[in-house]
């Protein structure tokens, strides 16, 4: 796994269970503004759940899941993301 996938990996599984779940809920009931992104938080978030339950496979890279044309916007989503989650803590 890279660099990037390793960070990813090691923020995942410092999430707990009960917050994982709600996260992978979070991606199934909002706007499909940028679904490339959220199939692929929903790959990572269920690549995690099963990591926890014993099964190895490979974490897939974002760029697999959101295409070009949603590139930016799935960027500008993430920011937003993460500027949310430092500003509640």
């Amino acid at each position: 796994m890279s660099d990037g996938l390793e960070r990813v990996a090691d923020l995942l599984s410092q999430v707990n269970s009960e917050d994982l779940l709600s996260l992978r809920r979070a991606t199934e009931g909002v706007p499909q503004l940028v679904p490339g992104l959220l199939g692929w938080l929903e790959h990572a978030v269920g690549w995690e759940v099963d990591r926890r339950a014993g099964f190895d496979y490979q974490l897939g890279w974002p760029a697999e899941a959101i295409p070009l044309e949603e590139e930016a916007a799935s960027i500008a989503a993430t920011s937003a993301l993460i500027c949310w989650r430092v500003c509640i803590r």
